[in-house]
Order: C-alpha cells, then structure tokens, then sequence
C-alpha cells in the first residue's frame, strides 16, 4: 500500500514537472487566422488515436472550435467512407475560416468534400500528414475514382511526408496543385502521436498561413 502511494505521488510530481516544461515550450498564436480546425482521421483509426493530435490543436488554441470527425472505416468501404465525405461537406457549409488537416487517407476524404463545394473561399489550407495522394496500390486509386477526387484543388494544400513511413512512403504524399510538401522524420503514426512531430506540422502551417494572412 505505502508503494502504490509513494508510486501515485511520484507519477502526478512528474506529470506536473513535464506540463510545466511542455507550458514554457510551447508556441502559442494568440490570433490564429481560423474560427475552427477539422481533423479527418485516416482508415483503420479509433478517436483514440488522433485524440492527442486533437488535444494538442486545442492547447495550442483554445478559442477554436476543434471539430473532429469521428469514425472508424476502410476505404474499401464504399458507402461508408461516402457518408463521411458527405458529413464534412455538410460541415463546411457554414463559412466559418477553417483549417483542414487530413491523416493518411482522411486527406483524400478531405479532397473529395471540398470539390463538391460551391464556394471555398473559407477554406485557409487543407495540411494532408502521410495521405496517400499517388498511390496506387492497395485499392486506394480505385477509391479515390470511384468518389470522383479530382487532381485539382480550389484550396491551398500543403503535404507532409514521413521519411521513416512505412504504411504511405513519402514519395507518395504529394500532389501537383500543392503550395508546399514537406519532408519529416517520423513514421506514419508519428504525425499523430510524436509531439516534435507535431509541432514541426503546426510550424510549417502556421508560417503559411502568416504569410498569406488577408489573401483569402
């Protein structure tokens, strides 16, 4: 009993001691350019698995609605990812000034709502980490046709690839109408998981956005 206690007492010492350290390291935007961020997971992931991601968007930004689409889903999975590309068109009708930021095959799903838009101009930046834009084994060129995911985007896209990605390899996430692709060292898992990773992403976001910010 008296080492469960002393363990317990150790445990919350140390959680303390590391939020104290990730408060004074972290960089803070006090007026981000958005209203919202919408986070689109990729196939086979639970909201477990992009909940840090989602928790570090709204540490960094606690006065934007940070809307996450959960579901759990194949891309084979006709109807269903359907359903999903349909879920945030209907979110995006709003026009509220947002970010899109799309994990691995979420980045597909995200190009395929924005093309049934009308009007985009509310869209700041689509950031796709590790999708799988050039693929085309595995079913997912079969997917991305049989949703009608045009090669043009009307939004800034900004990719991100894995140097050390194993499930999409980095010479895949590209795509041509992109503004900018960047190249990280980390894993597939990595983007959502790894918070070096993650800051270098809202780094490189938040630069672009800065340097544009008015154009939209």
């Amino acid at each position: 009993m008296y080492c469960d206690d002393v363990t317990k007492q150790l445990k919350r010492h140390v959680g303390a001691f590391w939020g104290g350290v990730r408060s004074i390291t972290e960089v803070h935007y006090p007026s981000p350019p958005f209203e919202r961020i919408i986070l689109i997971p990729g196939i086979n992931s639970s909201y477990m698995s992009i909940r840090p991601l989602e928790k570090f968007f709204q540490r960094h930004f606690p006065s934007v609605e940070v809307v996450t689409v959960q579901e759990y889903y194949f891309h084979v999975q006709e109807h269903r990812v359907a359903d999903i590309i349909s879920r945030v068109e209907h979110i995006l009708q709003d026009n509220r000034k947002t970010l899109i930021v799309g994990h691995s095959f979420g980045g597909i799903v995200a190009r395929a709502a924005i093309s049934r838009l009308r009007c985009t101009s509310h869209i700041l930046l689509l950031a796709t980490l590790g999708s799988p834009h050039r693929l085309e084994d595995f079913g997912v060129h079969e997917a991305r046709v049989r949703h009608e995911v045009p090669d043009h985007c009307t939004v800034p896209i900004m990719t991100f690839g894995g140097r050390a990605d194993a499930v999409v390899p980095e010479k895949y996430t590209g795509i041509d109408c992109e503004v900018m692709h960047i190249t990280i060292s980390c894993t597939h898992l990595a983007f959502l998981h790894s918070y070096r990773t993650r800051r270098e992403v809202l780094a490189a976001i938040m630069q672009y956005l800065e340097l544009h910010r008015g154009k939209h």
